[in-house]
């Protein structure tokens, strides 16, 4: 059975002459309308106050309307003049005496994009037990709720709004750009290393030692991003050595070795 938080409950009857409006003196439509629906009833409401989540960047608020029927179909016009009315993302439970289902809809053709609410697409779950329904409300905002709703009903993963990226594919963009920055870091920090074996000059070593700390860090940021940290296991671990003779000849003795002062004299390793 669909029990959402009481927060959300709306439990407002909706009068099936609001709707009439929508019928454009069509006799048949009009005449399934009525003989078909026996009450219209706007049940919850999701939204950041009523869930404590994020708007999301396309939908505000989620409607939950319920449809009690006289027979067991419903007819997708139906469907959709009732969402005209509602005015939004409506997620509709079906009921005809103890059966149930759930539909909701979706822009996915492109077609309509100055009318977010006109849907070329609608999915509905098989007729079940009433009481079995479920609907699980999983998102950090409305997009991704809605968006968890579209596959709980459709069995399989749905983005909503035209043209918009899908979260895993942003994800796994994310994760290729950071292998691809993870490279090139560990490719400017060989250089680097290169460059410092071959200087001569400690004042020069100096600044490439600096230069060398930063390329460690940010390959340590990415490298330990969340979208990285379990694909890659190459970070970088402890700290750059300090800017003194004695870090320097610690952590890179054939540096050191070939060091020279600003006189351009060879340090001795036995004076320190």
């Amino acid at each position: 059975m669909i029990d959402l938080l009481s927060s959300t409950n709306v439990y407002r009857q909706m009068p099936k002459e609001l709707f009439f409006k929508y019928l454009n003196c069509a006799d048949t439509l009009k005449k399934k309308f009525t003989d078909d629906i026996e009450s219209i009833i706007w049940v919850n409401r999701l939204s950041p106050d009523t869930l404590s989540v994020w708007p999301g960047k396309i939908l505000s608020e989620i409607a939950v309307v319920e449809i009690v029927l006289k027979r067991q179909a419903i007819s997708q016009d139906l469907i959709e003049i009732i969402n005209r009315e509602t005015n939004q993302y409506t997620v509709f439970v079906i009921r005809y005496e103890e059966w149930g289902q759930i539909w909701c809809g979706n822009n996915e053709s492109g077609n309509h994009p100055a009318d977010k609410l006109r849907f070329d697409t609608y999915y509905q779950t098989n007729w079940q037990s009433y009481s079995a329904l479920e609907l699980k409300v999983e998102g950090f905002d409305l997009d991704h709720i809605y968006e968890s709703i579209l596959m709980q009903v459709a069995g399989k993963a749905i983005t909503i709004e035209n043209g918009r990226i899908p979260q895993e594919t942003v994800a796994k963009k994310q994760i290729q750009d950071d292998r691809a920055n993870i490279k090139n870091q560990e490719e400017a920090i060989k250089k680097l290393q290169v460059q410092i074996d071959h200087e001569k000059m400690f004042s020069k070593q100096l600044k490439l030692m600096g230069e060398l700390k930063k390329a460690k860090e940010e390959l340590k940021k990415i490298s330990t991003s969340p979208l990285t940290s379990n694909e890659n296991q190459k970070s970088e671990e402890g700290q750059a050595p300090a800017n003194n003779i004695e870090n320097i000849r610690a952590f890179f003795p054939n540096v050191f070795i070939n060091m020279k002062d600003g006189a351009g004299n060879r340090f001795d390793a036995r004076s320190f």
